[in-house]
């Protein structure tokens, strides 16, 4: 089987937005066009507090398979809209995680959100390798943390993209439901994937000091 494309999200600190942008990626990397390979089933992955999130009441078909395989690992999960969402506790991430990638079959992506100190001990454990990484921040203010950031990244090999700006109160709440935020939000989030899965166009010329690979 092969593995699915794995992208580790977070934040810097004070950015916000972080879930929701990671959440609208998803549901892009989840559309029929996305041709990524894999069933089209998509996995978001949230290192959470003590209550998961629900199941929406329109979910997809190949996200309520993955749901049912997740609750029969013995896995908090939940299908809403085109996502596949997973909770993981945050004593046992590492190993809930690898266990929700084992046990939800074939899998087009898995996004997985972490706070900054989680997201470090990903990068730095024995976790399935990821392939992508998303940050999301302030600039110009964090300017200067998200530059050290990429070339971090990029120099272990990570491809990487910058989200400068979070969705909208109501492309929020539609992220987070698994489905398609709309607008500018929507724009934005393909134009990450495009560059989170090495599928990118000529960019845009971005003011002077950005970040390359911020959107």
């Amino acid at each position: 089987m092969t593995p699915p494309l794995l992208i580790l999200s977070s934040e810097l600190a004070g950015a916000g937005g972080g879930l929701a942008t990671a959440a609208a990626v998803a549901v892009e990397l989840a559309k029929p066009g996305a041709r990524l390979g894999g069933d089209g089933a998509v996995l978001l992955a949230e290192l959470a507090g003590e209550r998961g999130r629900g199941p929406t009441m329109l979910a997809a078909e190949s996200a309520r398979e993955v749901e049912r395989r997740l609750r029969d690992a013995g896995l908090d999960a939940a299908a809403r809209g085109r996502l596949t969402w997973l909770r993981l506790d945050r004593d046992d991430w590492l190993d809930r995680l690898r266990l929700g990638l084992d046990a939800s079959g074939s899998l087009r992506a898995a996004v997985v959100h972490l706070p900054p100190t989680g997201f470090r001990a990903a990068l730095d454990s024995e976790a399935p390798e990821a392939c992508a990484a998303l940050l999301r921040a302030e600039l110009p203010a964090q300017r200067s943390l998200a530059a050290l950031a990429v070339v971090e990244l990029r120099s272990a090999g990570i491809r990487v993209r910058v989200a400068r700006r979070a969705p909208g109160r109501v492309a929020t709440r539609r992220a987070l439901a698994g489905i398609d935020p709309g607008g500018d939000a929507s724009r934005r989030a393909a134009r990450l994937v495009r560059g989170l899965t090495g599928r990118v166009g000529l960019p845009r010329r971005a003011p002077e000091g950005t970040p390359s690979g911020a959107y």
